[in-house]
């Protein structure tokens, strides 16, 4: 029989912003959405054991890490801010947080096998923000035997790491252990295919399994406009691409065109650029259209029904004496 017991337990967590934080998760791809105002980075740090919480507790398995070292060096973290002091190399910087988990690998290897071999050799305090959160997203997937992943936006700004590998190893922790990825971007979520739930300032306003990242952001697909010649394989080969939802072509008054359906552009443009190599396509120039007033209304529906029913239901509790 499994332990019913879960994975991740934030019990009436408070610690500025979050306010009475309760949370308990078993393993499997899970979510925050909202920003640092919110609260996403402190839930990252708090369950890292980096900061204790003011009230409340934070537990891993029935331990918390903040005071269990055994607990904490089986939290793999993404930090919104970096709090490890720079060592002289990229390489020993790698050393010396394998041995702190005491993980035998060599730092050479864990570089080389998330594409990050040519930072090896150079100096820490040198690298930009992008490149040393790509580093710690490194060592997190790179975790032997973790128990927790906790991640503030694995998915943006993280240098030369390719954004598919983060994906599929993410996506493969999460058959094992607690993946809790705290994003303000919907599509991040949804590309990752989390449980989301709502964090707005600091108290959850919706519940697991109210609603996914997609309906919590209506409105958001993208269109991306490829012009030039020599398009009709082009928009074929490019729905082999899972970034694309739709690809539609036309002729256009002078050559072709092809109106691409994305949720990040990101993906989107790259999975562009592979589909225009494989084929015959010449193509002459690529945009994105606007997003309407009516579309960003409706991806603001979801978010703000959220908040609302969060309120009502803190407002029956204080009705009802549940709240001390």
């Amino acid at each position: 029989m499994t332990d019913p017991s879960p994975s991740l337990l934030l019990e009436a967590l408070t610690l500025t912003p979050l306010r009475r934080l309760q949370l308990a998760l078993g393993p499997g791809m899970h979510a925050l959405l909202g920003t640092p105002a919110d609260g996403t980075d402190v839930v990252v740090e708090l369950v890292s054991g980096a900061v204790a919480p003011k009230r409340g507790r934070c537990l891993v398995h029935g331990r918390a890490p903040h005071t269990d070292p055994a607990a904490r060096s089986r939290v793999a973290a993404v930090a919104a801010h970096d709090r490890h002091p720079p060592a002289w190399t990229v390489e020993r910087h790698v050393k010396y947080a394998l041995a702190a988990r005491d993980d035998r690998r060599s730092a050479t290897d864990v570089l080389a096998e998330y594409e990050l071999a040519s930072y090896a050799r150079r100096r820490y305090s040198r690298l930009d923000a992008a490149e040393r959160r790509a580093v710690a997203l490194a060592l997190a997937l790179s975790h032997p035997d973790p128990l927790v992943i906790a991640a503030f936006e694995p998915l943006a700004t993280i240098g030369g790491l390719p954004r598919e590998l983060v994906v599929e190893r993410l996506r493969a922790r999460a058959e094992r252990c607690v993946v809790l990825v705290c994003t303000s971007r919907a599509t991040d979520a949804a590309d990752l295919g989390a449980q989301v739930q709502l964090l707005y300032k600091g108290c959850l306003a919706r519940k697991p399994g109210a609603a996914t990242s997609r309906a919590l952001a209506p409105g958001l697909r993208r269109e991306v406009i490829v012009h030039g010649d020599g398009l009709r394989d082009f928009a074929a080969r490019i729905l082999d691409s899972d970034a694309i939802s739709a690809a539609r072509w036309e002729r256009a008054p002078v050559g072709e065109r092809v109106v691409i359906q994305s949720s990040d552009q990101h993906s989107s443009c790259r999975a562009i650029a592979k589909a225009a190599a494989e084929t015959d396509a010449n193509i002459r120039s690529l945009w994105t259209s606007p997003v309407g007033v009516d579309q960003a209304h409706q991806a603001t529906l979801g978010l703000a029904r959220g908040a609302f029913d969060a309120a009502h239901a803190a407002a029956l509790d204080f009705h009802s004496g549940k709240l001390s």
